[in-house]
């Protein structure tokens, strides 16, 4: 079951994509990263609770090493990872915050510039994330 972004007009139509997830239920969501931009996977319009288990990127440009991090919008729920150098380079998260990983009801998902860059390496970002009560 996956959501990908696209424009605010599809995120319903995506978002009723995962609506049949069942409570502890694993779920994709995907993202477009571009550079120096925060790209919004849910804007304060989660479907449901859940949290972030985990997170990779797939460069999609040969271009020098930047970071991501997700965050909720007011807490980062990854460090800073580097992303890109070299086209098709996939970069994994190291460490997720497990007292901010989850996303509550109505709640938002960001994919942004890491603390110590201002830009995103274009990316596809992927997250695993488990549907909770």
């Amino acid at each position: 079951m996956t959501t990908k972004y696209r424009e605010a007009g599809d995120l319903a139509r995506d978002a009723l994509l995962i609506l049949d997830c069942p409570i502890g239920g694993l779920f994709l969501v995907q993202a477009e990263c571009s550079v120096n931009v925060t790209t919004k996977i849910y804007d304060a319009n989660a479907p449901f609770k859940f949290k972030v288990l985990f997170a990779w990127a797939i460069a999609t440009i040969n271009k020098t090493t930047n970071t991501w991090k997700l965050t909720d919008g007011s807490s980062d729920i990854t460090d800073g990872i580097a992303v890109g150098g070299a086209d098709k380079k996939v970069d994994i998260v190291a460490t997720l915050d497990d007292a901010k990983y989850e996303i509550a009801k109505d709640g938002s998902l960001s994919a942004a510039p890491g603390a110590t860059n201002t830009a995103l390496a274009t990316a596809e970002l992927y997250a695993v994330c488990q549907r909770t009560a």
